[in-house]
């Protein structure tokens, strides 16, 4: 298990056990943030009504016009390619590093989740609501008998119902797309798990263990059946002088090189190995002091 320090697990929370991973976790970074929300309030949205196939989806036009504003774009399938990253970093972030650093895995299913949407800063931002106190567990959880708890077998069992539940949240969201944009299933199955990829690269890093962290990501991503498997997605570790690093290597292209005044991303598969390699040597060259770049690296 994934563990910053060596402090117990707290469990007493007014509402659920989960508030308490939740707000660990969230306190390691806000890219990993969630909140536990029993009754959201008015300006949180409802997954679910968002994509309700009655409902005109009026929000998604609005949010794509701002994206394209925002980053000079001419294509709404380029903004919604922007948009459905960081959706599916912020959806999957808090749920990744539940699992991680508690063995605990939320629900995120679209009727479980409320949103908030800021796409005025440097990339669209999503903030996350949690709105059921129910989560997997494992059997020596502190809370593996409360009836919120569904408890798993064991680690193998919480991590495939880490990946159900991943899988069958990004289905809808990827079919809803499909209606919207023109653009196919493949490309996004390989976003997603690009992002399953970084996030558990990124927690590593805040937690201290990449290595265990990267294994885990990859016997999320790389199962037989699943429709993350086909992405090229990968890591590789490059050194350079005395600074090594693990790098997340994209089975997809986020479209970033589709804003006028920048380039591919380092890591982006439509450059040869020899370039991303080189950029990236050339990246750690640098005092970029770690700094998270989920999208551009």
């Amino acid at each position: 298990m994934l563990t910053q320090d060596s402090q117990p697990l707290v469990v007493d929370s007014a509402w659920s056990p989960l508030a308490a991973t939740i707000a660990r976790v969230s306190a390691l970074d806000s890219l990993l943030a969630a909140v536990v929300l029993p009754a959201p309030t008015a300006d949180w949205l409802r997954i679910s009504d968002l994509l309700d196939p009655t409902a005109q989806p009026v929000w998604f036009d609005e949010l794509l016009t701002q994206i394209m504003a925002r980053y000079s774009l001419r294509e709404r399938r380029t903004a919604a390619t922007f948009l459905f990253g960081s959706y599916a970093w912020y959806v999957m972030a808090s749920a990744i590093a539940s699992y991680l650093s508690d063995r605990r895995v939320p629900s995120i299913a679209i009727e479980d989740m409320a949103i908030r949407f800021d796409v005025h800063g440097d990339e669209p931002h999503i903030q996350v609501a949690l709105l059921t106190p129910g989560f997997a567990a494992l059997p020596d959880d502190p809370a593996a008998n409360q009836p919120m708890v569904t408890v798993c077998a064991n680690l193998d069992e919480l991590r495939e119902h880490l990946r159900n539940q991943i899988e069958t949240h990004m289905q809808v969201i990827i079919n809803f797309l499909s209606t919207q944009v023109r653009s196919g299933p493949r490309g996004q199955w390989n976003m997603v798990a690009d992002t399953c990829a970084e996030i558990a690269l990124w927690i590593g890093h805040q937690m201290g263990d990449q290595e265990l962290a990267c294994a885990e990501a990859l016997s999320l991503i790389k199962v037989a059946g699943s429709p993350m498997r086909p992405s090229p997605t990968r890591y590789m570790t490059l050194t350079e002088g005395d600074h090594c690093e693990t790098f997340r290597m994209r089975g997809s292209c986020c479209l970033f090189y589709k804003i006028p005044t920048t380039n591919n991303c380092n890591t982006c598969p439509l450059l040869s190995e020899d370039e991303r390699i080189e950029r990236l040597r050339t990246w750690m060259q640098h005092d970029h002091n770690h700094d998270h770049d989920h999208s551009h690296n």
